[in-house]
């Protein structure tokens, strides 16, 4: 059950700082409240001292849950009684500063409101009258004070012993390599210590790992001695000493004194070689570990210490090597500790009706070995499908602790959390399962939420989070996202134990929520889909009680939500603390949104707004506004800067005209991305002064609308100390009279990161640009300053790692200037790691010192740069890749020692002659270079690195020849050849491709009508693509020592057959096959494709009827195949089920197809029989096939998740039995006119998406049997035959 001393910690915290204010405390002395609040401080104190002991009996005691939920509720509406009570303060104070009154606290006073004011002392009366009555029952519960710490004995941990399985899965490796490094002499720390900290989440296998090391027989040769230590959270120095020396086997008796057991230890270990095992460690205080680390230290060499641990900051105290995460299992191995346990020493095989649900279990443990044993621990003694279907279906929670331990495993790390993180991690329980954050995102909901409780001295309430965030990262609680770095996710069972957390205080409406108790949420999530109506929402009309409303991006990209949801049901959610209407379709808000007196969160970003009412700056609490990408939005409301506590504004990809007056009344902003200066009643330069706490980035744009540099230096850029990335940017075309001294009064702090100056019309840059001091400065662009005649010296920026220069239309030399004030005595850009000149059309002369300048460069680009024509510098040591980009005068590359990379476009040929002498050549790509008929015979000998050759657009290219050179270069890769006009790689016969080439593309050179017979030699090449080479007609054999992998033909009109041994050749491990747009092919040739062919793909080849009957009758590894616009008349058979040789209890084919598309075929007429036998299969598409009449008697798929069926104009029934279709979310039926009715047993019923488009003979949707999709998200219905209404 959840928490609930963290949840009234948290109103603790907020009562207690809001009655530390001398503001709310005068109002309250002269409102004669004041007494009810310290009562109301007094009673919480008096409840605070008894929440552990009621924390620890609300597991077996349901009247103290019950008492702690209504303590929860008496809590939120304290909070929020006190929330109005501020913000009606904050409201008369700025009323009273608006008006300029003379006493700011007088006039604050004289518009306090008096009915507000009888209000509020009612709403305190019944706050406290409740939580009196709670503070009476504590007694009738036998609720005891505790104010002192002890641990909760709710979750235990069995202590761990060196003992373990014979039988692991999937950690083969990671054994081999903690082995090796165990064995390895590896260089220890001053006092002889070698620490390997094993850190991962709980239940991942750390343990385990550990055992199989402490065993292996390798590592018990290499050390003298052994000893293994269980920790647990309970850290004592006492018991862990005394534990590592019996397990040393020295008896240690009654003796509870440290000294006299850490000497006997120290006198064990010293000269000896040692492994020591401490498993399970959660202590993160050094001095802990400092002393019980002591004994250790007079270890021979090679002693090695391995500590097992779910903390980063454990890891960071204790380690001396760098840390061994362990990672999640695969499936196929959880799989298979998973049967190791359900199915004892029976082979699965034995029970095929439990082993496909077997599977899905063991994928729902998304790779943890704990719940991977536990449930296959649970439904060891049983085998009715019924149970192994429930476990399948429940969630980590309902199951038995005492039987499975998963929930109490992974509960100690919520438990061990402190107390201020616990409602952060609770929380998260409104993010489904698999969904990607971002953390600065999560921050500012918990802000929002107050749940960031804790102050610290010198940190803003951002830092703050992000330590919290960085605290439970480090706790093994999130992890960062496999697919974009950036974000981050919670694995599944990490998910379940914050939903045991939160309660039903978190409610995410996909979760089978009909169940739950709405009335209890306070925090709504759900996955936005297309159309989202009001019915959606209509359990919570009148659930006035709610504080988050969070959208959550499903992939759907812009939806839709009717008005009646934003206007009518937001009108009751008056205490809503975060809201979010992201990615919907709506052009304006209604002016309620203003009564939301509580909101501190709101993101309109991604929607059609086209302007924000007025009464949004009556929204004093509010601290975020995202209006990202809200690109139909001009303004924003005049009085904006009322909000005063306004902290975070979002305005980038909006097309604002301008800011509005008074913007610097925001003085608590921290983040803001750009800022409009503007002229005539607008918001004017002088306004960023009193900003003082912006951070992050700041693009400051219009700056040829400031008049005077005085109102620039008013601007104080030079103060903003946590300004990190400063964009100044002028419009083209001004006249730039004083843009030299507004640019010379724009001077940022020396914190600055990152500087960009843009289209600045003065003739040179101050000095502050170039001055030294700007140390931390790692990136500048200088863009678009046409006037300038000459560069800074920013050589002298000591951390400048990447500069661009473009646009610089006055620069004719690059000279000493560039470098440093005095050059001859100063080495220049020492940190400089790639640089980019583009677009100086006058630029001729680069003038280098030679004197160490530039000696990290890894990355230079010269780019359009018509005139430069004097050598590079030749002091480009580090340089590894140069790209020289229409430079037409440019005419020699000097010899750089570690060059990889080269490109070239639109050059001369002459220039080829220097690349000879780039001997550590990796890359090299040819663009358009002008001319180029061959290349000398030598060009290649000297290349011996050369892997990758891209040859792109050489229009005068005509043949590759022996005299390319390019057939004596044995390290050569990749070969690709797009947009030339060769029609031979080369003419001679016999000559092949380089041995050791893997890759060859070809594209769009429309005269190669022939590839080298010698291709089928290449036993390295693994990958080819051939793609719009309409003058090919046939392709080369395939040899049996082929390592072909990927086969890619595209748009080769002119292709008649393809080669036998694509059919016939055993040997070959080809896993993807793409042909598309063959027109002149008509069939395939006899035999079957490679069994390994995972992905084929056969499109618009509209004379291909026919494909072999066996083509796929063996293969199990296909996982997607696409047909489409072909004339085929029938299916081939995939992976034949042989039925006649399965036992009657398994029939099913053993293919692993997931996805089917049939598209465009127009002479199908049936697809394959055994059709609902592939087991695997989850996303159906068939599309414009006219001829197709029905489906398959035995119907689909029991596992198909997505059906679309369009364009089939004379289908007339669906398939059979999709009543009993549980597993299928997605059904789209479109343009299917003879279709007139739905099976006999209705639709599928867990159906969340149902489209039916343009079946005009349908029967109306009354007949449908709508009311049994409980799972519905998205329903459209449009030119049906009866109704056109969306429920």
């Amino acid at each position: 059950m959840p928490v609930a001393e963290v949840f009234l910690s948290a109103f603790l915290q907020v009562l207690f700082d809001r009655l530390a204010s001398p503001e709310l405390l005068n109002v309250a002395t002269r409102w004669k409240i004041d007494a009810e609040l310290k009562n109301l401080t007094l009673l919480a104190s008096k409840i605070n001292v008894v929440l552990r002991d009621a924390e620890e009996k609300q597991v077996k005691d349901m009247a103290v849950r019950m008492w702690l939920d209504e303590l929860r509720d008496v809590a939120d509406d304290a909070e929020d009684v006190l929330d109005e009570f501020s913000t009606e303060i904050l409201r008369c104070r700025l009323e009273a500063e608006r008006q300029e009154n003379r006493n700011p606290l007088n006039g604050m006073f004289s518009h306090l409101n008096v009915f507000f004011n009888l209000q509020l002392a009612c709403k305190i009366k019944s706050v406290t009258e409740r939580l009196g009555d709670i503070v009476k029952q504590k007694a009738e519960l036998g609720l005891r004070d505790d104010t002192l710490e002890r641990p909760i004995g709710l979750f235990r941990r069995i202590p761990t012993t060196s003992l373990v399985d014979d039988r692991i899965y999937g950690r083969e490796e990671d054994a081999d390599k903690l082995i090796d490094f165990l064995l390895k002499d590896v260089e220890a720390t001053d006092d002889g210590m070698c620490v390997i900290p094993l850190v991962g989440m709980g239940g991942v296998g750390k343990t385990t790992l550990a055992q199989v090391v402490y065993k292996d027989e390798k590592v018990n040769d290499h050390f003298e001695l052994k000893a293994w230590a269980f920790v647990s959270d309970e850290f004592d120095l006492v018991k862990v000493t005394k534990a590592i020396l019996e397990s040393l086997g020295e008896s240690c008796g009654h003796i509870t004194q440290l000294e006299p057991l850490q000497s006997a230890l120290k006198r064990k270990l010293t000269l000896k070689r040692y492994l020591l095992v401490l498993d399970d460690l959660w202590g993160e205080n050094y001095n802990e570990w400092e002393v019980l680390q002591l004994p250790f230290r007079g270890g021979a060499h090679g002693s090695k210490i391995i500590v097992t641990t779910r903390s980063e900051n454990v890891a960071q105290i204790v380690g001396t090597v760098p840390v061994f995460h362990l990672q999640e299992l695969s499936d196929n191995d959880c799989w298979s500790l998973f049967a190791q346990h359900a199915f004892s020493k029976l082979n699965p095989e034995a029970r095929p009706s439990l082993e496909s649900i077997g599977k899905e279990i063991a994928k729902k443990c998304k790779g943890l070995p704990l719940a991977a044993k536990a449930l296959g621990g649970l439904l060891r003694s049983k085998s009715n499908v019924d149970e192994w279907q429930h476990i399948l279906n429940s969630e980590v929670w309902e199951l038995p602790d005492e039987k499975t331990g998963i929930l109490p495993g992974l509960a100690l790390s919520y438990h061990h959390l402190p107390s201020h993180l616990k409602p952060c991690f609770a929380y998260c329980a409104i993010f489904p399962k698999g969904y990607e954050f971002e953390a600065n995102d999560l921050v500012r909901l918990w802000m929002a939420e107050g749940l960031m409780y804790e102050p610290r001295r010198n940190m803003q309430n951002e830092d703050v989070g992000s330590h919290y965030f960085h605290d439970l990262l480090s706790r093994s609680l999130f992890q960062r996202s496999s697919r974009n770095i950036s974000r981050f996710i919670m694995h599944d069972l990490i998910n379940d134990l914050a939903q045991f957390a939160a309660g039903e205080r978190c409610l995410r409406l996909e979760d089978n929520s009909q169940h739950k108790n709405h009335a209890k949420a306070r925090h709504l999530s759900y996955i936005r889909q297309r159309r989202d109506a009001f019915m959606r929402f209509e359990a919570f009309r009148s659930h006035k009680y709610l504080r988050t409303f969070l959208p959550l991006d499903g992939g759907f990209g812009i939806c839709r939500i009717t008005k009646k949801v934003t206007h009518d049901l937001l009108k009751n959610f008056s205490r809503l603390r975060v809201l979010s209407l992201s990615h919907y379709e709506i052009v304006e808000l209604p002016d309620l949104i203003g009564d939301l007196k509580h909101l501190r969160y709101l993101d309109l970003s991604n929607t059609s707004i086209k302007s924000l009412p007025e009464s949004i700056a009556a929204l004093y609490n509010l601290q975020t506004l995202i209006l990202y990408s809200c690109r139909y939005l001009i303004q924003l409301p005049k009085h904006m800067g009322d909000l005063f506590n306004l902290r975070f504004l979002d305005i980038r990809g909006c097309n604002l005209q301008q800011l509005p007056p008074h913007m610097g009344g925001l003085k608590n902003l921290r983040t803001l991305p750009s800022f409009l200066v503007s002229k005539d009643g607008g918001c004017g330069i002088r306004e960023l002064k009193d900003l003082s706490k912006l951070k992050g980035d700041l693009s400051i744009i219009g700056l040829e609308n400031v008049d005077k540099d005085t109102d620039a230096e008013d601007a104080n850029l030079k103060d903003k100390k946590y300004l990190n990335k400063l964009e100044l940017q002028w419009s083209s075309g001004h006249d730039g009279m004083i843009d030299e001294d507004v640019l010379e009064a724009l001077q940022p702090h020396w914190n600055l990161k990152e500087l960009s100056i843009k289209q600045y019309s003065g003739a040179k840059f101050p000095r502050w640009t170039g001055d030294p001091s700007y140390s931390n400065l790692v990136f500048l662009s200088l863009i678009n300053c046409r006037n300038c005649t000459y560069l800074p010296p920013l050589g002298q920026l000591p951390s400048l790692k990447n500069l661009i220069i473009e646009g610089m239309d006055a620069i004719s030399r690059v000279g000493p200037e560039f470098y440093a004030d005095s050059w001859l005595s100063i080495k220049s850009f020492q940190s400089l790691e790639a640089l980019k000149f583009k677009d100086l059309p006058v630029w001729e002369e680069w003038i280098s010192p030679d004197v160490g300048e530039f000696p990290h460069l890894h990355e230079l680009c010269i780019e359009n740069c018509p005139k430069f024509s004097k050598e590079i510098p030749r002091s480009l040591v580090s340089l590894k890749t140069l790209e020289i980009l229409n430079c037409r005068e440019l005419s020699w590359i000097p010899c750089l020692p570690q060059i990889q990379n080269l490109i070239l476009e639109e050059c001369g040929q002459v220039i080829l002659e220097s690349i000879v002498d780039l001997t550590s050549l990796v890359k090299l790509r040819l663009y358009k270079i002008l001319s180029l008929r061959c290349l000398a015979s030598e060009f290649f000998h000297r290349l011996t690195v050369l892997h990758d050759l891209q040859l792109v657009n050489c229009d005068e290219l005509l043949v590759l020849s022996n005299q390319f050179g390019l057939l004596r270069n044995s390290s050569l890769r990749r070969l690709a050849i797009w947009k030339c006009s060769i029609s031979l790689l080369w003419p001679e016969e016999g000559h092949a491709l380089p041995d050791l080439l893997e890759c060859l593309e070809i594209g769009h050179c429309d005269n190669l009508h022939k590839l080298p017979d010698g291709l089928h030699s290449l036993k390295s090449l693994n990958t080819l693509k051939i793609i719009n080479c309409p003058s090919l007609a046939a392709l080369p054999e395939i040899d049996a020592s082929s390592s072909l992998r990927y086969l890619q033909i595209q748009q080769c009109e002119a292709l008649r057959s393809l080669p036998a041994g694509l059919t016939c050749n055993k040997n070959l491990s080809l896993e993807f096959f793409e042909l598309d747009g063959c027109s002149s092919l008509i069939s395939f040739p006899d035999g079957e494709l490679p069994l390994t062919l995972q992905h084929l793909k056969i499109s618009n080849c509209p004379n291909l009827n026919f494909l072999p009957a066996g083509l796929l009758h063996k293969n199990t590894c296909l996982e997607c195949l696409q047909i489409s616009g072909c004339s085929l008349n029938s299916f081939p058979v995939i992976c034949s089920s042989n039925l006649s040789s399965l036992s009657a209890s398994s029939p099913k084919s053993s293919s692993r197809l997931k996805m089917l598309e049939i598209c465009n075929c127009m002479d199908l007429i049936s697809l394959p029989d055994d059709l609902y036998n592939f087991i695997c299969l989850d996303k159906l598409l068939i599309s414009n096939c006219p001829k197709l009449v029905s489906f398959p008697a035995g119907g689909l798929p029991p596992n198909l998740k997505s059906l679309s069926i369009s364009d089939c104009e004379n289908l007339v029934t669906l398939p059979n039995q999709m009543q009993s279709m549980t597993s299928l979310q997605d059904l789209t039926i479109s343009n299917c006119i003879h279709l007139e009715s739905f099976p006999e047993g209705g639709l599928p019923p867990n159906l969340k998406s149902l489209c039916i488009i343009e079946c005009i003979n349908l029967e109306a949707p009354s007949k449908w049997d709508l009311h049994k999709l409980r799972s519905i998200e998205n329903f459209l219905i449009s030119n049906a035959s009866s109704s056109h209404h969306q429920p």
